[in-house]
Parts: structure tokens; sequence; C-alpha cells
């Protein structure tokens, strides 16, 4: 798979040497052992529940209100995304801490339907971690799994465009059962649209790594996103920094795909 795109920004590779992060991504769809107890055993737990409305031509959050069901959510230490399935443990923030959660339902910022669980550390904050489940068209939902990668990656490529030279490093990962893909961006910095919209940065690069992994489930792509604080070191390092904080975030999480007695989204118009 070859990036189209010149400039060193954009790097694609076939594989992963230490087979380590993908294994986190796999572990969402592996059924719910890691749930959280309320006193935040698996997950950290919340300090509060939200859901939003985003507007990412003007890269906003613009409205937050509190989640009906914060009080329940709050006490099993799991945030849902009703009608998807899913439910996931409140894990700590990359760095350390308990998240402000904002659930952002039908999206259609991008052309097609994102449902995300937003994590940040506190109301007024960007996120900077990030649950986002994407339904999929139905072209892609018949065709290859790594067909839907390429287009993810395309897209994710189109967003970096807005940061002129920002490292943008591609791992795909073909060796495991669900079709991967791992995008490396140092110093990519939160806003109120992460990580769907365009891309910001940090003054100095070298002091965050976004690290975001997909995978494709039946009707849906899931990526989990996050922007790791950096501990000083070499540049060779700090992958395998936000390759453990990933691993460690989504182990917390213990995902689960729940029956839910919900109707699916609509599928029309797409």
């Amino acid at each position: 798979m070859e990036d189209a795109n010149a400039g060193r920004a954009h790097r694609v590779h076939s594989c992963l040497p230490a087979a380590l992060a993908f294994t986190a991504v796999l572990a969402l769809f592996a059924g719910p052992t890691g749930a959280a107890t309320p006193d935040g055993a698996s997950g950290a737990g919340a300090q509060s529940i939200w859901i939003g409305t985003r507007d990412c031509a003007r890269d906003a959050m613009v409205q937050q209100v509190r989640h009906p069901a914060e009080a329940a959510m709050l006490a099993s230490g799991r945030v849902t995304l009703p009608g998807t399935g899913y439910s996931f443990a409140v894990p700590e923030l990359p760095g350390g801490g308990k998240p402000v959660v904002t659930i952002v339902e039908g999206d259609r910022s991008r052309g097609f339907t994102d449902h995300s669980i937003l994590f940040a550390r506190d109301l007024d904050a960007p996120p900077i971690a990030a649950v986002v489940l994407t339904e999929l068209p139905e072209r892609l939902q018949t065709g290859r799994p790594i067909d839907t990668l390429v287009s993810m990656m395309t897209l994710q490529l189109d967003s970096a465009r807005s940061v002129a030279g920002l490292p943008v490093t591609f791992v795909h990962l073909p060796e495991y059962p669900v079709a991967g893909l791992e995008m490396l961006v140092f110093g990519r910095a939160a806003s109120p649209c992460f990580p769907i919209s365009r891309f910001n940065a940090q003054p100095d690069i070298l002091t965050t790594m976004g690290i975001s992994q997909f995978a494709v489930d039946d009707r849906y792509l899931l990526e989990v996103s996050l922007i790791v604080p950096l501990a000083p070191g070499s540049s060779q390092v700090m992958p395998r920094q936000a390759r453990e904080e990933m691993n460690r975030f989504v182990q917390a999480m213990g995902g689960a795909r729940m029956p839910v007695g919900t109707p699916p989204p609509d599928q029309a118009g797409r």
C-alpha cells in the first residue's frame, strides 16, 4: 500500500515489528472482561458525563448538557453509545486523571455518520482521547476491510494537510483476524473536533504524539485515538511510549459489543 502524497510527512509501512499495538484494539471485540466496578477497579470512572453537539466547520463544541443517565453511568463506571451495542468502562486519561466524558451521536461533519465518546481533562478543555464508531456505507460493509482502511487513511491524510509538514506515519497490520491500521502523528494537539476534523499541532512536535488505531467491525469502523504526552527521549522511543499508553487505555476500557433493544440507526441516504 503506497502513499500517493509526496513529502516527508506521510509514510506507510506494511507491518509492526513488535506486534503490540493492535492487540489493544482487538480487545474491544473480546467481551466485557474489563468491566469497571463503581470504585474504578478497571476503569478510572468519570468526573461527569455530558451529551454534546459540535460544529466542526468552526472546530467548536457548541453545546454540552448533562447526560440524563449520568448518575447510573457514574455508578457503573461505564458509558454506552445507544443503538450501536457498544459499552465501555471509563479509563484514566493519558498522563493520568479522571476524564470529563462527552457523548456525541449522529455527527455528520465528515459526510457520513460518526458516534463519539470524548474524554477531556475538564468541561472547558478539548478532548485528548476519543472512541469513534463510524457507520460504514453499504459499499464498504460488503467490501474488503482493507478497502475501508485505505479510505480512512486517505481521509486522515486530507485532514493532516491543515498542518504543513506534520509527520504522519501509518502502519498496516495484516497479520490479525480483524484488519487494522495504526496512525502515529508527532506533535498532534487537541481540538474540540478531535479526532474527526483537521489536525492541530503543538509548537514543539516532540512534546506529544497522536496515536490512532482503526479496525473494521461489521457495519462500523472503530477508531480509538489518544494524544499522549511524551517523556523526554529519542524519537525512536516515542512510538513505543504511545503504544504502551494505547494498550493501557484500551485494556482499561474493557469494551464490549452488547445486545441492545434499539433498532439500528437509519441507513437511508448512504
